[in-house]
Order: structure tokens, then sequence, then C-alpha cells
């Protein structure tokens, strides 16, 4: 599948292998249909402020493009104001971790033990498991 990051400078690129989140999923037998996809290179600011579904964010706590040295409450709450009140955000920070969290080897399967966790919490498990703490449409619930 294509990896572009909405650029069409990148139009041909497709990974070599998939990364480890996409693996897990597949391993458990999850079937990728698709993938989103952002405006060039995720300049997403002007459309998070509409979204009221689950969104989870993951930073890496030495992320020097996003945080000013490490990051913590601080950026947590920054990035908390580009998302809708009623959106069901999380954030979470990867510790010993710089930008572009998935593609650090290290933080990988951290990465992706997350991002399960929260699917089955936020949007469950299976077509016939709901959700354990489903949003409620509150901010933050």
């Amino acid at each position: 599948m294509a990896t572009t990051a909405g650029s069409i400078a990148l139009a041909e690129n497709v990974p070599l292998e998939d990364a480890t989140i996409t693996k897990r999923l597949r391993d458990a037998g999850a079937v990728i249909l698709g993938k989103a996809q952002l405006s060039e290179f995720a300049n997403w600011m002007s459309l998070t402020r509409t979204l009221d579904v689950p969104v989870l964010s993951v930073l890496g706590d030495q992320d020097v493009l996003f945080c000013d040295p490490t990051c913590g409450e601080k950026e947590a709450e920054r990035e908390r104001t580009f998302w809708s009140p009623e959106a069901c955000f999380e954030i979470e920070i990867l510790p010993e971790t710089g930008h572009f969290v998935q593609l650090h080897t290290e933080a990988a399967p951290a990465f992706a033990d997350l991002a399960l966790d929260w699917l089955d919490r936020r949007i469950g498990s299976d077509a016939s498991s709901p959700p354990a703490e489903p949003c409620t449409g509150e901010a933050g619930g």
C-alpha cells in the first residue's frame, strides 16, 4: 500500500514491509482495506476541530520537532486545543522516543500495544464485542 504523506512527490512510495502495528493487525487476522489520508504532510489543523470521534495522539517524549526540550503535560494540553471539545481525545507520551514514534525500533512494540489497547477500549476488538469504554460525546469521555 502506498505511503505518500498526501504528497504527489511520494505517489509511488511503497514500503518494503508493513509497519509493526499493521503486521500485528494482519497477524491477528485483520484484513487491511485502506488507510486514512490526511492533507499533504499532515497539515491537519483546520480539519480537527470538526471531529467528534475517538482520537489517540502519541508523542515521543524526546520529540525535538514538537517539544521543548521534552514532551510532557504542557504539550499534551497544547495538542488538546486542536481537537473538538466533543472528541474523545487521548494523548500518550512514549518514553525515550523522538519524532515519528512508529519508526523507532524500540518504540514500535510499545506503540503497537498502546494502539491495540486503545482500539479495544474505544472501538471494540471485533464486530461482536462492543468497546470497553465507548465515547460519550462529552469532552474527554
